[in-house]
C-alpha cells in the first residue's frame, strides 16, 4: 500500500513495490484515515483532530505539532458534529474502543486515561438514552465508574477537641454522667418537605432545646457534647444551596453551636444534590496522595491517600459542600467515617448502606417524577447510581470490619439510616460484635440461644476447675463492650429488641438497637422525638431518655410557635397531605409502596 500524488491528488495505491516519493505512512498535512483504515503518521508527525477544509465535521490530519483542539475533560466529543454511535440499546452505558468504526476517530486530552483506544489512552462514556431525553452523547472523563471508593477523613483522635469541655476527664470537675449526647433522624422537613413537615420538625427541635435547658437547670455541670443525625437530613430530595440555614441552623438555633455528626439517607441522594454519587463527572474536590493531609482530605492523620473525587452538597465545605462557614458544625467528613474520643472510651462509626434502598433514592426512585431521576441523569444511568452505592456500602463494610477487629474502646455508637428489615436483615451491632471474632461462626448462634447457657457453663466449669469453651470467652469479651446501634428511615421512635437484648443485669432499661426516625421531618407519624445518651458510673453509655415524656412527642400541637410555614399543624395527616407524602416517598407505612413491617 503506497501513498503518493496521483491524478486525484494524494491517495493510496496497491503496488508490488512503492516508487520513489511514495511512503507507507501518512505524510505532513494528509488524512491518516483517507482509506477508511488508519495509516500511522510518518515519523515526527502527530495525528491531530480538527475541522479541515470546508467541512464542519471533525477529522484528522498529520502535523508536526497538534493545535489545542482535542476534546477536553467533560466536553461532548460530538459538539461540533460528526457521526454518532449506534444508540439502539437503552442498556448501553459505556463504549470502549472506537465508538464510530473505522471511518472516524476522536482524540482526548492528555491525562484522561483509562484504557487503550487505538494508539492513545482514553475512555468514552455513553449516557443512557432514556435518561437523557433520547439524546445520546459521549463525553471524556478520567473514568466512567466509581471503582473502589476511598474515604478521606482525619483519624486523629478527637481532632475537634470535644473532650476539652467534657466533665470528669482531663482534670475537669464533675462526673462522666454530667456528659450526654442527642440522636435524631429523618428531620429535614423545613424548606423542602411536606406542608406540615416544617412545623413538626420545629416541635421536635424545641423539645430538644427544652431538654438541654432543663437538664442544665437541674445540674449546672450538665454538658451536651455533640448531636448525631442518622439521615434524611433534607427532604424531599437533598440539600440545595441555602438549605443549611433554612432547614438546619434557623431551626435548631443554639443547638447548631455544638458538633453534629451526620450520615446520609435515601432522600439526601436526590434531585437537589444530583452529582453526589458520580463525582467523577462533576468533580468539585479531589483528594490524592499529594494533598492527603489537606483539611478536606484527612488532615494530620488521613484514613486514605488513594485518589477520590467529590461533588456532594452535604459533605463538608472543604470537600465541595455548600453553604460555607454557616454549616461548620455540621460534620460529614465522608460518606463513611469514624471519630474517636479516648477520654470517654468512645468511638462513633458512621456507615452508608443506601445501596439497600437503591430503588428508593430521592424517596421514590427514577421514574418521570422520581426524586432520584436527576441523580440517574447526572450519572448517565441507573446502573452507575447503583454501582456507586455499592462502592459506598463496601467501603462502609471495610471500616466496620476494621473497627471491630481493633475494638480498642468500651463504648461504640453506630449510626446508619436503615432498620434491619430494610437492609436484608443485617444488624450492624451484631455485625460489629461478631467482627471482633471473625474466625468464629458460633457467636450469633450463641446469642440466639440467649447466652444463659454460658452463665451456667461458667458456674459448672469453675466448680469443676475446667476451662471455659472459646464461644463463651468470646461472648464474655463482647459483653464488656457497650455498642449502641442508631438508625431511622421509619419515622417513629421505637426500641427494637435484638436477639441478645433480654435485659442487661447492669442496666435493665438499656435499649441497644434504637429506631430514632421521629425528628419530625416526615411525615407526622408518632411517637416522635429524640434520644439522649449519657455515661454511667462505670464509664459505659446508657439511655438517659428514650421514649420518656421529656424526649418524646405523642401528639402534635395544633399551633406551633416559630414555625416557618402554616401555623396550624394537623394532628393527623389529611387525605391531601398523605397524597403529597406518598408522591414523594415510599418510606411511610401509609403509602402503597411501603415494604416494612411497621403498621400505623
Amino acid at each position: 500500500m503506497c501513498f503518493g500524488e496521483h491524478q486525484n491528488g494524494w491517495s493510496y495505491r496497491c503496488e508490488s513495490s512503492c516508487a520513489v516519493g511514495s511512503t507507507p505512512c501518512t505524510p505532513n498535512g494528509q488524512d491518516p484515515f483517507q482509506t477508511s483504515s488508519l495509516v500511522e503518521c510518518c515519523t515526527g508527525l502527530e495525528m491531530c483532530l480538527g475541522q479541515y477544509g470546508s467541512s464542519e465535521a471533525f477529522g484528522y490530519r498529520c502535523f508536526e505539532q497538534c493545535p489545542a483542539t482535542c476534546t477536553q475533560k467533560g466536553d461532548n466529543v460530538y459538539q461540533s458534529g460528526g457521526p454518532r454511535p449506534d444508540a439502539a440499546s437503552e442498556n448501553a452505558q459505556e463504549t470502549r474502543g472506537s465508538p464510530i468504526g473505522k471511518a472516524f476517530r476522536l482524540e482526548h486530552a492528555a491525562g484522561l486515561q483509562v484504557e487503550k483506544l487505538w494508539a492513545k489512552e482514553a475512555v468514552l462514556c455513553l449516557t443512557s438514552a432514556c435518561l437523557r431525553d433520547g439524546q445520546w452523547s459521549h463525553r471524556c472523563f478520567n473514568k466512567c465508574w466509581m471503582g473502589e471508593y476511598h474515604p478521606h477523613f482525619d483519624t486523629t483522635p478527637d481532632y475537634l477537641d470535644i473532650a476539652a469541655s467534657a466533665k470528669g476527664v482531663r482534670g475537669n470537675d464533675g462526673d462522666l454522667s454530667d456528659n450526654y449526647y442527642l440522636v435524631i433522624g429523618d428531620n429535614g422537613g423545613c424548606a423542602g418537605g411536606c406542608d406540615g413537615c416544617c412545623g413538626w420538625q420545629w416541635q421536635v427541635a424545641n423539645k430538644m432545646k427544652e431538654y438541654v435547658h432543663n437538664r442544665k437547670a437541674a445540674n449546672p455541670r450538665s454538658t451536651l457534647l455533640f448531636i448525631l443525625l442518622v439521615g434524611d437530613n433534607f427532604y424531599w430530595t437533598g440539600a440545595s444551596p441555602g438549605r443549611f440555614d433554612a432547614t438546619w441552623k434557623s431551626v435548631y438555633q443554639e443547638l447548631a453551636d455544638y458538633p453534629w455528626f451526620v450520615i446520609l439517607g435515601n432522600h439526601d441522594f436526590g434531585n437537589d444534590d444530583p452529582d453526589c454519587l458520580c463525582p467523577f463527572f462533576h468533580e468539585r474536590a479531589r483528594c490524592t496522595a499529594a494533598d492527603a493531609t489537606a483539611a478536606g482530605c484527612g488532615g494530620a492523620k488521613p484514613y486514605s491517600i488513594a485518589n477520590q473525587s467529590y461533588a456532594c452538597n452535604q459533605l463538608n465545605a472543604d470537600k465541595g459542600g455548600v453553604d460555607g462557614d454557616l454549616r461548620r458544625n455540621f460534620h460529614i467528613p465522608d460518606f463513611t467515617f469514624f471519630y474517636t474520643i479516648p477520654e470517654l472510651d468512645f468511638e462513633l462509626i458512621g456507615l452508608d448502606y443506601n445501596w439497600y434502598d437503591r430503588h428508593g433514592i430521592g424517596g421514590n426512585g427514577y421514574g418521570p417524577s422520581g426524586g432520584g431521576r436527576g441523580v440517574a441523569k447526572s450519572c448517565g444511568g441507573v446502573a452507575r447510581v447503583e454501582d456507586s452505592l455499592a462502592r459506598l456500602r463496601d467501603a462502609s463494610n471495610k471500616i466496620l470490619d476494621e473497627r471491630a477487629k481493633a475494638a480498642a474502646w468500651t463504648n461504640y455508637a453506630i449510626i446508619s439510616h436503615y432498620p434491619d428489615w430494610a437492609q436484608e436483615g443485617i444488624n450492624l451491632r451484631h455485625k460489629f460484635l461478631q467482627g471482633m471474632h471473625q474466625e468464629q461462626d458460633t457467636w450469633l448462634a450463641l446469642v440466639a440461644a440467649g447466652a444463659p447457657w454460658c452463665t451456667l457453663h461458667s458456674e459448672l466449669t469453675t466448680a469443676m476447675d475446667l476451662e471455659r469453651p472459646p464461644s463463651c470467652k468470646m461472648y464474655s469479651e463482647a459483653a464488656q463492650k457497650r455498642v449502641l446501634n442508631f438508625y431511622g428511615h421509619t419515622h417513629i421512635q421505637q426500641c427494637v429488641p435484638p436477639l441478645d437484648n433480654r435485659g442487661d443485669k447492669e442496666d435493665p432499661s438499656l435499649c441497644t438497637d434504637i429506631l430514632t426516625g421521629g425528628a419530625g421531618g416526615c411525615c407526622g407519624d408518632k411517637p416522635a422525638g429524640f434520644v439522649a445518651v449519657t455515661w454511667n458510673k462505670d464509664g459505659k453509655m446508657t439511655n438517659e431518655c428514650f421514649l420518656q415524656e421529656d424526649c418524646t412527642i405523642r401528639d402534635w400541637s395544633l399551633v406551633q410557635e416559630n414555625a416557618t410555614r402554616s401555623a396550624a399543624k394537623p394532628t393527623k395527616v389529611p387525605a391531601g397531605k398523605q397524597e403529597q407524602v406518598c408522591h414523594n416517598t415510599v418510606d411511610d407505612p401509609r403509602c402503597p409502596g411501603y415494604a416494612g413491617p411497621l403498621k400505623l
